[in-house]
């Protein structure tokens, strides 16, 4: 299969291929490979290629699931497969390798994809951007020189360039949808506990991280959550699946929702005007499609919650930075670690205990009891994702020398939209609805109420379907190579 042919296919196209006969699974993953090794070279995306797996893969393997037999990549991040790299875009991790299987790997495997690569992150997930000091920065497909976004920036420039459909992506900031918005793609964060972290953590970064993908296409977003959104044994969490799951009722009208807009919300620095422009573009579509619009946004106190967030980062960046120095049996120090990460874990060891989780859990709190209530009056909220379009190499530095709290107002300039979800729990998604001057995406978030990524994918789908992306490609990509 040729690369163009490949890359014209989202995951569930792919796998109905795996399933008629017309291809096998071990010719996809060659597809990717041969794709990603053409690419590497101006995106430099990726920690490794699995070229070894593939070549021993059987000629005639017809994996199961919904996606049998669909290439697929996953961060080096959180996630583990069993014998392949732990690098967490730090120097500190190398030459670690995965012990077993994370329980979400085990779904993925599960799902039916073939693994073919290891994505780059930045150091301990902790950036906006993909510039890991430890290999080299991730550039945009879209725009080379400039960032993909972060923390999933690898794989979301391996998707948007055509490596695969789908690639896994995490969230503690706004790590699947920053990058979903910088590089064309659609990125889910789904409620807290939906996808399990296990068995290693319950919840991680006091509940806002949480796992995910990246995709070209709405119908794939939702069938993987159909295959993964469920706890593992042992969870803290057990989050209701909505009658007929996830992917099921895609294709049914969401009704008319009451959408509130914000293009501007108050509690940030206000976006580029392109970029609210975008916004209220999408705002206008959804005012044609039926639904009730109006300029809305809940209110809280986002200085305090600025605070907790910062301080929460601090405290599981230090306890995920020690657990890793035992491990590789190695110091944490300058020569480990980038000099952003090596202050907020001097900084995170001499933390007051108590009056940290204060601040951390009563800001949490506060926001939750503000917000909450506000998706009683609005089934859904429109935002930007980001406040800026893809922003270049260096701009955003995790080796500048800044205090943990210095180096969270950086990134909160650039991504005040997006932690407010992942503190909530609420799902939220970036679809890529507009474009810049520049010739760069612009994604949208929609985010809804506790539980209820049902009714975002429904909306989405609709919108996927007014205002259709898939068609736009980047400059660097398996569809540039095929022209």
């Amino acid at each position: 299969m040729e690369q163009g042919e490949f890359a014209g296919y989202d995951g569930l196209g792919l796998a109905e291929l795996v399933r008629g006969g017309q291809v096998t699974a071990r010719e996809l993953a060659q597809a990717a490979i041969a794709t990603a090794d053409a690419l590497e070279p101006e995106l430099e995306a990726l920690v490794e290629v699995f070229h070894e797996d593939i070549e021993k893969m059987p000629q005639d393997l017809k994996p199961e699931g919904a996606f049998g037999g669909v290439p697929f990549i996953i961060k080096d991040c959180v996630l583990m497969m069993e014998g392949k790299p732990v690098l967490n875009g730090s120097r500190l991790c190398v030459g670690m390798t995965a012990p077993y299987d994370t329980e979400l790997m085990t779904r993925f495997r599960q799902a039916g994809v073939t693994v073919v690569g290891l994505s780059k992150c930045p150091e301990f997930g902790y950036c906006a951007t993909t510039e890991p000091v430890v290999s080299s920065p991730v550039h945009n497909p879209w725009k080379r020189g400039h960032s993909p976004g972060g923390s999933s920036g690898g794989s979301a420039a391996a998707v948007s360039a055509g490596y695969v459909p789908i690639a896994h992506g995490n969230d503690g900031g706004g790590s699947i949808r920053i990058p979903a918005s910088c590089c064309g793609l659609g990125g889910l964060k789904p409620t807290r506990g939906r996808n399990p972290l296990g068995p290693d953590l319950g919840e991680a970064l006091f509940g806002m991280s949480c796992e995910g993908i990246l995709s070209r296409t709405v119908r794939d977003t939702a069938m993987m959550l159909e295959c993964t959104g469920r706890p593992g044994v042992g969870d803290p969490y057990e989050i209701s699946r909505p009658e007929g799951g996830f992917f099921r009722n895609l294709d049914k009208s969401p009704g008319r929702l009451r959408v509130a807009v914000a293009p501007t919300p108050s509690w940030a620095p206000p976006p580029e005007p392109e970029v609210a422009t975008a916004v209220k573009k999408v705002a206008s579509q959804l005012e044609a499609l039926g639904h009730s619009v109006a300029e809305a946004e809940p209110v809280f106190d986002a200085d305090r919650l600025s605070e907790a967030i910062s301080a929460a980062w601090v405290v599981g960046e230090t306890a995920w930075i020690k657990a890793t120095a035992a491990a590789a049996g190695r110091q944490p120090g300058p020569d480990t670690l980038e000099r952003v990460m090596w202050n907020v874990y001097r900084e995170g060891i001499k933390l007051n205990a108590v009056e940290t989780l204060q601040t951390v859990l009563a800001g949490f709190n506060a926001a939750c009891r503000s917000v909450a209530p506000f998706f009683q009056s609005y089934d859904v909220l429109l935002t930007p994702t980001v406040a800026k379009t893809p922003r270049p190499h260096g701009e955003i530095d995790q080796n500048a020398d800044l205090s943990a709290r210095e180096w969270w107002d950086v990134l909160f300039a650039y991504i005040p939209y997006t932690p407010l979800f992942n503190v909530t729990g609420q799902p939220a998604i970036s679809l890529p609805l507009g474009m810049g001057r520049e010739g760069v995406p612009i994604g949208v978030q929609l985010a809804a109420g506790f539980g209820r990524e049902d009714l975002l994918l429904r909306l989405a789908r609709q919108l996927e379907e007014a205002l259709p992306w898939r068609g736009r490609h980047p400059g660097v990509s398996a569809w540039s190579r095929s022209d």
